[in-house]
């Protein structure tokens, strides 16, 4: 047998749903928008980095970094890497 919910009751229901749903959305975005914000800030690192090499070293060494550079998320990674290119001697 089938509950008969009230139109108050339904209502009360209807906007804790509405409210729940909010907050898993405000969540999603938050959370997309900051890996977002990473992204966007491990790419400007990686330019950098391609950037440094080229003058560094020319354009030829920074092609050969750009796979390493593709490959790696980590922020300290791309840090020890702009390391390797200001103590390099060589490209």
């Amino acid at each position: 047998m089938l509950a008969r919910v009230e139109p108050e009751g339904e209502e009360r229901l209807q906007a804790q749903l509405d409210g729940i749903a909010a907050r898993n959305f405000k969540k999603g975005f938050k959370k997309g928008f900051t890996e977002g914000r990473e992204e966007i800030r491990a790419e400007g690192r990686r330019d950098l980095l391609r950037h440094m090499a080229k003058r560094r070293f020319g354009a030829e060494a920074a092609q050969q970094l750009d796979p390493l550079l593709a490959a790696t998320e980590d922020p300290e990674c791309l840090s020890e890497i702009g390391t390797w290119i200001t103590d390099c001697v060589t490209g």
